[in-house]
């Protein structure tokens, strides 16, 4: 399982609903970039959090799959279409929305991750990959890198006026 993150238009944001096909066009990760020792990728239109989004999310939802905060917005958002793209329809969050999300991300760093990071409590919640106790402080790593690449992509979205499109593969 991943999560991809991708940069698009409000006008994109519609035509997906019409025509999620629209997605592998503004997806191509094939020239991504990767994060060293992670298996996040990511483009100028789209990042792919790998399998470390689960923790993520969950670090940043106090342990909620998903909640009323634009922190949730890896599991919320509006269902673009019936169709599932990967395991599940395809997100959006329209440009407004991806500017809450910024600046709920915006204050939170490495020490506030540090602080709610339990390893054990991740394995026993069952939160994917579920093995976070093999190496913790890989792990913890992992989803710092995770949040910076999170950060950086949400953030320039948000200046550029783009909405998001959130998949789970």
């Amino acid at each position: 399982m991943s999560c991809t993150l991708v940069r698009s238009s409000a006008e994109q944001l519609t035509a997906i609903s019409q025509d999620p096909d629209i997605l592998d066009d503004l997806i191509s990760l094939s020239g991504a970039s990767r994060i060293e020792g992670t298996d996040i990728r990511r483009t100028a239109a789209a990042l792919d959090l790998g399998k470390s989004f689960d923790g993520l999310n969950y670090l940043l939802n106090d342990g909620a799959m998903m909640g009323d905060t634009p922190l949730s917005f890896m599991y919320g958002g509006r269902p673009l279409t019936e169709e599932e793209y990967g395991l599940a329809p395809p997100l959006g969050h329209a440009p407004q929305v991806v500017k809450q999300i910024a600046a709920a991300l915006d204050p939170i760093d490495a020490a506030w991750i540090k602080t709610r990071y339990d390893a054990r409590r991740l394995d026993e919640d069952d939160i994917y990959p579920n093995d976070w106790t093999d190496d913790p402080d890989g792990g913890l790593q992992w989803l710092l890198h995770s949040l910076a690449a999170c950060k950086g992509f949400i953030a320039e979205a948000a200046l550029a006026q783009d909405g998001l499109v959130v998949i789970h593969s």
